[in-house]
């Protein structure tokens, strides 16, 4: 799959989903933390899982977040693409 531009100027830019990690090696529970869009290719919308996490879910592309209590968490990025596909990554969150 391949966005609407990349097919027009003929550049094959892979379609990737991925995000970096808060930049903190540390957070304390209550703490608030962003997660930052890393993806390839032009996405369309962002849908996040994030367990653990208030809000548990969002479709901000650079989503803030709190968490109430330590644990790893499972944090999941779904990025949908101009001509439909949709790519997921998912990676564990210590808090």
């Amino acid at each position: 799959c391949r966005d609407v531009a990349t097919r027009l100027l003929n550049i094959n830019v892979p379609q990737v989903a991925d995000f970096n990690l808060p930049s903190t090696t540390q957070i304390c529970t209550g703490g608030t933390v962003q997660f930052t869009d890393a993806s390839t290719a032009g996405a369309a919308s962002y849908s996040w899982t994030l367990s653990g996490a208030t809000p548990s879910t969002s479709t901000a592309q650079n989503p803030t977040v709190t968490f109430a209590t330590s644990g790893t968490y499972n944090i999941t990025l779904n990025v949908t693409y101009p001509d439909g596909c949709v790519r997921t990554v998912s990676k564990p969150y210590n808090v």
